[in-house]
Protein backbone atom coordinates (compact mmCIF):
# COMPACT_ATOMS: atom_id res chain seq x y z
CA UNK A 1 0.00 0.00 0.00
CA UNK A 2 1.01 3.64 -0.47
CA UNK A 3 0.07 6.18 2.20
CA UNK A 4 0.98 9.83 1.56
CA UNK A 5 3.69 8.74 -0.91
CA UNK A 6 5.14 6.29 1.65
CA UNK A 7 5.31 2.65 0.51
CA UNK A 8 4.19 0.21 3.21
CA UNK A 9 4.19 -3.57 2.99
CA UNK A 10 1.50 -5.28 5.10
CA UNK A 11 1.68 -9.06 5.50
CA UNK A 12 -1.44 -10.72 6.93
CA UNK A 13 -1.22 -14.25 8.28
CA UNK A 14 -4.95 -14.96 8.10
CA UNK A 15 -7.92 -14.16 5.86
CA UNK A 16 -9.91 -12.28 8.50
CA UNK A 17 -7.24 -9.63 9.13
CA UNK A 18 -6.57 -9.37 5.38
CA UNK A 19 -10.25 -8.73 4.59
CA UNK A 20 -10.56 -6.22 7.42
CA UNK A 21 -7.51 -4.15 6.49
CA UNK A 22 -8.11 -4.45 2.75
CA UNK A 23 -11.59 -2.97 3.13
CA UNK A 24 -10.39 -0.26 5.49
CA UNK A 25 -7.51 0.80 3.23
CA UNK A 26 -8.76 -0.13 -0.24
CA UNK A 27 -7.86 3.30 -1.64
CA UNK A 28 -4.20 2.80 -0.65
CA UNK A 29 -3.72 -0.69 -2.14
CA UNK A 30 -1.17 -0.97 -4.95
CA UNK A 31 -0.98 -3.55 -7.76
CA UNK A 32 1.53 -6.33 -7.13
CA UNK A 33 4.96 -5.17 -8.25
CA UNK A 34 8.11 -7.30 -7.85
CA UNK A 35 10.20 -4.10 -7.65
CA UNK A 36 8.13 -2.65 -4.78
CA UNK A 37 10.45 -1.12 -2.16
CA UNK A 38 8.66 -0.54 1.16
CA UNK A 39 9.77 2.10 3.64
CA UNK A 40 7.94 0.14 6.32
CA UNK A 41 6.84 -3.48 6.75
CA UNK A 42 4.08 -4.61 9.12
CA UNK A 43 3.15 -8.20 10.00
CA UNK A 44 -0.29 -9.14 11.31
CA UNK A 45 -0.96 -12.64 12.60
CA UNK A 46 -3.46 -14.47 14.79
CA UNK A 47 -2.43 -14.72 18.44
CA UNK A 48 -1.12 -18.05 19.74
CA UNK A 49 -4.39 -18.67 21.59
CA UNK A 50 -6.40 -18.13 18.41
CA UNK A 51 -8.17 -15.00 19.68
CA UNK A 52 -7.22 -11.55 18.47
CA UNK A 53 -4.10 -10.57 16.57
CA UNK A 54 -0.48 -9.57 17.01
CA UNK A 55 0.89 -6.69 14.95
CA UNK A 56 4.64 -6.24 14.65
CA UNK A 57 7.05 -3.90 12.91
CA UNK A 58 10.79 -3.82 13.51
CA UNK A 59 11.15 -3.94 17.31
CA UNK A 60 7.55 -3.00 18.07
CA UNK A 61 4.89 -5.60 18.90
CA UNK A 62 1.24 -4.79 19.65
CA UNK A 63 -1.51 -7.15 20.83
CA UNK A 64 -5.02 -6.55 19.49
CA UNK A 65 -7.90 -8.26 21.26
CA UNK A 66 -10.64 -7.77 18.63
CA UNK A 67 -11.43 -6.18 15.24
CA UNK A 68 -11.94 -2.74 16.75
CA UNK A 69 -8.57 -2.99 18.48
CA UNK A 70 -6.80 -4.13 15.30
CA UNK A 71 -8.15 -1.27 13.20
CA UNK A 72 -7.42 1.27 15.95
CA UNK A 73 -3.85 0.11 16.56
CA UNK A 74 -3.09 -0.26 12.84
CA UNK A 75 -4.40 3.23 12.12
CA UNK A 76 -2.50 4.72 15.05
CA UNK A 77 0.75 2.99 14.06
CA UNK A 78 0.47 4.00 10.40
CA UNK A 79 -0.34 7.59 11.32
CA UNK A 80 2.58 7.94 13.72
CA UNK A 81 5.11 6.46 11.29
CA UNK A 82 3.90 8.41 8.27
CA UNK A 83 4.04 11.64 10.27
CA UNK A 84 7.73 10.98 10.82
CA UNK A 85 8.33 10.19 7.15
CA UNK A 86 6.31 13.22 5.97
CA UNK A 87 7.40 15.75 8.58
CA UNK A 88 6.93 18.57 6.04
CA UNK A 89 3.16 18.20 6.43
CA UNK A 90 1.05 19.57 9.28
CA UNK A 91 -1.45 16.90 10.31
CA UNK A 92 -4.85 18.21 11.39
CA UNK A 93 -7.53 16.16 13.14
CA UNK A 94 -10.26 16.90 10.63
CA UNK A 95 -12.28 15.75 7.64
CA UNK A 96 -11.32 16.95 4.18
CA UNK A 97 -13.66 17.15 1.21
CA UNK A 98 -13.47 18.89 -2.13
CA UNK A 99 -15.65 20.24 -4.87
CA UNK A 100 -14.42 21.63 -8.19
CA UNK A 101 -10.82 20.95 -7.08
CA UNK A 102 -11.16 23.15 -4.00
CA UNK A 103 -10.90 21.68 -0.52
CA UNK A 104 -12.44 22.37 2.88
CA UNK A 105 -11.04 20.96 6.13
CA UNK A 106 -13.64 20.45 8.85
CA UNK A 107 -11.93 20.20 12.22
CA UNK A 108 -13.03 19.71 15.81
CA UNK A 109 -12.76 17.51 18.85
CA UNK A 110 -13.74 13.85 18.72
CA UNK A 111 -17.50 13.42 18.74
CA UNK A 112 -18.34 16.80 17.19
CA UNK A 113 -19.83 15.20 14.08
CA UNK A 114 -17.03 15.48 11.49
CA UNK A 115 -17.46 11.98 10.07
CA UNK A 116 -21.26 12.13 9.96
CA UNK A 117 -21.00 15.43 8.11
CA UNK A 118 -18.41 13.98 5.72
CA UNK A 119 -20.66 10.95 5.07
CA UNK A 120 -23.59 13.23 4.22
CA UNK A 121 -21.51 15.57 2.05
CA UNK A 122 -20.10 12.73 -0.08
CA UNK A 123 -23.71 12.08 -1.10
CA UNK A 124 -24.25 15.72 -1.96
CA UNK A 125 -21.63 16.62 -4.53
CA UNK A 126 -18.39 16.53 -2.54
CA UNK A 127 -15.40 14.28 -3.20
CA UNK A 128 -13.67 12.47 -0.37
CA UNK A 129 -10.14 13.08 0.91
CA UNK A 130 -10.52 12.01 4.54
CA UNK A 131 -12.93 11.91 7.46
CA UNK A 132 -10.50 12.57 10.33
CA UNK A 133 -6.89 13.11 9.20
CA UNK A 134 -6.03 16.07 6.99
CA UNK A 135 -2.33 16.46 6.11
CA UNK A 136 -1.76 20.08 5.08
CA UNK A 137 1.28 21.25 3.14
CA UNK A 138 1.86 24.64 4.81
CA UNK A 139 4.06 25.95 1.99
CA UNK A 140 1.54 25.48 -0.81
CA UNK A 141 -1.68 25.26 1.27
CA UNK A 142 -2.57 21.92 -0.28
CA UNK A 143 -4.28 19.02 1.49
CA UNK A 144 -3.02 15.51 0.79
CA UNK A 145 -5.68 12.76 0.51
CA UNK A 146 -5.97 10.19 3.26
CA UNK A 147 -9.04 8.20 2.11
CA UNK A 148 -9.25 5.32 4.57
CA UNK A 149 -12.67 3.82 5.23
CA UNK A 150 -14.99 6.51 6.56
CA UNK A 151 -15.43 5.80 10.28
CA UNK A 152 -18.45 6.66 12.43
CA UNK A 153 -19.29 5.79 16.00
CA UNK A 154 -23.04 5.52 15.37
CA UNK A 155 -25.30 4.81 12.42
CA UNK A 156 -26.61 7.93 10.63
CA UNK A 157 -29.99 9.12 11.89
CA UNK A 158 -31.08 10.15 8.38
CA UNK A 159 -30.55 9.10 4.77
CA UNK A 160 -28.44 7.83 3.12
CA UNK A 161 -28.42 4.32 4.58
CA UNK A 162 -25.18 2.39 5.05
CA UNK A 163 -24.13 -0.07 2.30
CA UNK A 164 -24.11 -3.83 2.91
CA UNK A 165 -20.31 -3.96 2.87
CA UNK A 166 -20.09 -1.65 5.91
CA UNK A 167 -17.77 -3.06 8.59
CA UNK A 168 -19.15 -3.12 12.11
CA UNK A 169 -16.61 -3.57 14.90
CA UNK A 170 -17.09 -3.62 18.65
CA UNK A 171 -17.04 0.18 18.80
CA UNK A 172 -17.01 1.70 15.32
CA UNK A 173 -18.62 1.62 11.86
CA UNK A 174 -16.43 1.69 8.74
CA UNK A 175 -17.64 2.42 5.20
CA UNK A 176 -15.01 1.41 2.59
CA UNK A 177 -13.92 4.26 0.34
CA UNK A 178 -15.06 2.37 -2.77
CA UNK A 179 -18.65 2.47 -1.43
CA UNK A 180 -18.80 6.26 -1.36
CA UNK A 181 -20.78 7.77 -4.26
CA UNK A 182 -18.06 10.34 -4.93
CA UNK A 183 -14.58 9.25 -5.91
CA UNK A 184 -11.73 9.25 -3.42
CA UNK A 185 -9.40 12.07 -4.44
CA UNK A 186 -5.94 10.89 -5.47
CA UNK A 187 -4.07 14.18 -5.77
CA UNK A 188 -3.37 17.04 -3.36
CA UNK A 189 -6.09 19.69 -3.40
CA UNK A 190 -5.83 23.44 -2.70
CA UNK A 191 -7.16 24.38 0.74
CA UNK A 192 -9.88 27.02 0.32
CA UNK A 193 -11.59 27.05 3.74
CA UNK A 194 -11.26 25.88 7.32
CA UNK A 195 -14.42 25.07 9.28
CA UNK A 196 -14.18 24.40 13.01
CA UNK A 197 -17.04 22.66 14.81
CA UNK A 198 -17.65 23.54 18.45
CA UNK A 199 -19.83 20.89 20.08
CA UNK A 200 -20.61 23.07 23.10
CA UNK A 201 -24.05 23.92 21.64
CA UNK A 202 -24.91 20.39 20.54
CA UNK A 203 -28.65 19.98 19.94
CA UNK A 204 -29.32 23.72 19.65
CA UNK A 205 -29.99 25.84 16.57
CA UNK A 206 -27.21 26.29 14.05
CA UNK A 207 -24.84 29.18 14.64
CA UNK A 208 -21.89 29.99 12.44
CA UNK A 209 -19.69 32.82 11.32
CA UNK A 210 -16.23 33.81 10.17
CA UNK A 211 -13.38 33.98 12.69
CA UNK A 212 -10.07 35.81 12.59
CA UNK A 213 -6.62 34.43 11.89
CA UNK A 214 -5.57 34.35 15.56
CA UNK A 215 -8.55 32.23 16.64
CA UNK A 216 -8.14 30.02 13.58
CA UNK A 217 -4.48 29.43 14.47
CA UNK A 218 -5.37 28.60 18.08
CA UNK A 219 -7.98 26.07 17.00
CA UNK A 220 -5.61 24.58 14.43
CA UNK A 221 -2.96 24.16 17.10
CA UNK A 222 -5.46 22.52 19.43
CA UNK A 223 -6.43 20.04 16.70
CA UNK A 224 -2.93 19.46 15.30
CA UNK A 225 -1.08 16.16 15.68
CA UNK A 226 2.59 16.75 14.89
CA UNK A 227 3.51 20.17 16.27
CA UNK A 228 6.98 19.10 17.37
CA UNK A 229 7.96 18.16 13.80
CA UNK A 230 7.88 21.83 12.87
CA UNK A 231 9.93 24.89 13.75
CA UNK A 232 8.82 26.69 16.89
CA UNK A 233 6.73 23.70 18.01
CA UNK A 234 4.36 24.37 15.13
CA UNK A 235 3.29 27.86 16.21
CA UNK A 236 4.62 29.63 13.05
CA UNK A 237 2.91 26.99 10.89
CA UNK A 238 -0.57 27.40 12.38
CA UNK A 239 -0.18 31.19 12.43
CA UNK A 240 0.67 31.14 8.73
CA UNK A 241 -2.20 28.85 7.78
CA UNK A 242 -4.70 30.71 9.97
CA UNK A 243 -3.79 34.07 8.43
CA UNK A 244 -3.95 32.82 4.82
CA UNK A 245 -7.06 30.63 4.79
CA UNK A 246 -10.61 31.94 5.44
CA UNK A 247 -11.90 30.25 8.61
CA UNK A 248 -15.35 29.71 10.10
CA UNK A 249 -16.76 28.48 13.43
CA UNK A 250 -19.91 26.37 13.48
CA UNK A 251 -22.01 24.93 16.32
CA UNK A 252 -25.41 23.35 16.78
CA UNK A 253 -27.71 22.52 13.87
CA UNK A 254 -28.47 19.32 11.98
CA UNK A 255 -26.07 17.57 9.63
CA UNK A 256 -28.15 18.81 6.69
CA UNK A 257 -27.91 22.42 7.89
CA UNK A 258 -24.19 22.16 8.46
CA UNK A 259 -23.64 20.69 4.99
CA UNK A 260 -25.65 23.50 3.42
CA UNK A 261 -23.49 26.11 5.13
CA UNK A 262 -20.26 24.45 4.00
CA UNK A 263 -21.56 24.17 0.44
CA UNK A 264 -22.51 27.87 0.44
CA UNK A 265 -18.87 28.81 1.09
CA UNK A 266 -17.97 27.53 -2.38
CA UNK A 267 -20.58 29.64 -4.19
Amino acid sequence: MCVLACNINVRCGDQASFDLLAAGYSAFVLPIDPDFQPALSIDVSVNDKGTGWSMSCENTAITCIDRYDLIYEFEKFITERVQLMRANLFFVHGAALSIADRCVVISGKSGCGKSSLAWFMTHNGFEYLSDELSPVNPDFLHVEPYPHALCMKNEPLTEPVLPESTLFTEGTIHVPAFELPARAVEQACPLSFLVFIDKGRHGQDLAWGRIGGAESAARLYSNGLNHLSHHGDGLPVVASIGSRVPSYLMSGGTVEERAQVVKSLFN
